[in-house]
């Protein structure tokens, strides 16, 4: 296309811009604290320190039986044990912002204020990247380790079954992980994150759609009887499942995902995951309690006057942290003939890789 020439004479001597821009539109954070993760909040922290109180094996007992059967139990009285671990907030978004004068008097509009919007959708876009990196990335090594997907993940059949494929999902989650003391992840506390193909072909299964399944009906009406009472659980919430609420992840966040894993050949070297990383994965249900994550954001956005001339620079500091606590409770849903991976996947954020 030609330069664009204004003609500028003693009657036109200025351009008009439109009073309204497009706005960039990101996707809400799609881990809801409560359901898919344990979310802690705090200003100006490096460091939460989580503690979990282990399980006991006690057993019941018998009364009058010739083995610890007296009045009182004979065994050693048992002391609680906790365990402790840092949750290190090592990711950081404070990508700097530089808004010159001359920028601002040239545009008819609040500068400032978009800018920080797209601060805001950018702080989220990597918050939800690397929460589903380090969830998959759990449970792709574990079945790297295991040379299968069995009791890791659901595998699709050829055609259909994505109903399916939830109900054995949430199944897996029902029998819990007892070696960690949790005999079942508790119902209310599950969520469903899905690809936009993963829904439609959910809501066109046989069984969920034909005969006014209520199952349907329950994802369009977006989890309410009356559009009135709809449910605002960020602009991706698409409704329930069997009463666990579903968010759709478009595919820049699956792909945004991959990019913040690399992997380790047997020569040392360092290859950058990308958008194909976890492109087998169609669904992912997570429990409350598998996944810790701490985020520290400042109250505000830092500004000062421009180092490098007449404007201001804008100063974001987020920081945040992700740990797997219990891998069983984090359950993908992959496509049919997904292969277990070859080599261990490692979470890193994108800007701070090195090959």
């Amino acid at each position: 296309m030609g330069t664009m020439v204004y003609n500028v004479n003693d009657t036109a001597t200025q351009v008009l811009a439109a009073k309204q821009v497009k706005e960039n539109i990101f996707v809400d954070l799609v881990h809801k604290n409560g359901y898919g993760i344990t979310q802690h909040e705090e200003t100006n922290v490096s460091t939460l320190r989580m503690m979990k109180v282990l399980p006991t094996t006690a057993s019941a007992r018998t009364v009058g039986a010739a083995t610890n059967g007296a009045f009182f139990n004979s065994t050693n009285a048992e002391v609680p044990q906790v365990t402790e671990y840092d949750l290190n907030l090592l990711y950081v978004y404070d990508k700097v912002y530089d808004l010159p004068e001359v920028q601002q008097d040239m545009c008819p509009v609040n500068i400032f204020d978009e800018i920080t919007k797209n601060i805001g959708g950018r702080v989220a876009t990597e918050i939800n990247a690397s929460t589903i990196a380090e969830q998959l990335a759990n449970r792709y090594n574990a079945a790297k380790t295991a040379t299968k997907w069995d009791d890791i993940a659901v595998t699709l059949p050829a055609s259909g079954g994505y109903y399916q494929a939830i109900q054995d999902a949430s199944t897996m989650l029902d029998d819990g992980d007892e070696a960690n003391g949790i005999q079942a992840f508790p119902f209310e506390e599950r969520e469903i994150i899905m690809r936009p193909t993963f829904r439609s072909k959910l809501l066109s299964d046989k069984g969920v759609l034909l005969g006014g399944s209520n199952y349907a009906q329950s994802m369009l009406a977006k989890g309410a009887v009356s559009p009135d009472a709809r449910k605002e659980w960020g602009n991706m919430y698409c409704g329930e499942i069997d009463l666990i609420p579903c968010y759709i992840a478009p595919k820049a966040l699956w792909a945004r995902a991959g990019e913040w894993t690399y992997t380790t050949t047997e020569g040392g070297a360092n290859t950058q995951g990308g958008a194909t990383t976890f492109a087998a994965t169609q669904a992912l249900m997570c429990a409350k309690s598998a996944t810790d994550r701490g985020i520290s954001t400042q109250d505000y956005i830092k500004i000062i006057d421009s180092p490098d001339g007449a404007g201001k620079r804008l100063q974001p500091k987020a920081r945040w942290g992700i740990n797997v606590c219990y891998g069983k409770g984090v359950v993908p849903i992959l496509s049919n003939g997904t292969a277990a991976p070859g080599a261990d996947i490692k979470v890193q954020s994108p800007a701070s890789f090195k090959a």
